[in-house]
């Protein structure tokens, strides 16, 4: 019975989860939903790694995705540590898209 309410997945959790599954069908809306989770708010490593993944591919759907590497190289950090490699994988891709697009900015 302990681990019923210490394994209960918080409500932040949940709302990632759902992100992650309608971000390719609704990436604005999706990209909306992660601007309105207090990112102070997120107790878990893993809740703070979805975050930054999340954030980056939505951001990269919504033709916005610039500015510092942070929160995704977080990601690509805590995934690596991880036995998740569909994550891993993504965060990495999307760091090196964040990297890619500040460096054409700099050229401009």
């Amino acid at each position: 019975m302990i681990c019923f309410f210490s394994c209960k997945e918080s409500p932040n959790t949940q709302k990632l989860l759902e992100i992650e599954r309608n971000i390719d069908s609704k990436p604005e809306a999706m990209l909306d939903s992660l601007r309105g989770i207090d990112y102070g708010s997120l107790k878990t490593d893993r809740d703070k790694a979805m975050y930054g993944m999340l954030l980056a591919e939505a951001s990269d759907k919504n033709y916005c995705l610039e500015g510092s590497d942070s929160l995704i190289s977080f990601s690509v950090d805590y995934f690596e540590r991880t036995d998740d490699q569909l994550r891993s994988l993504v965060s990495t891709y999307y760091y090196g898209r964040l990297l890619y697009n500040n460096q054409e900015d700099r050229k401009s």
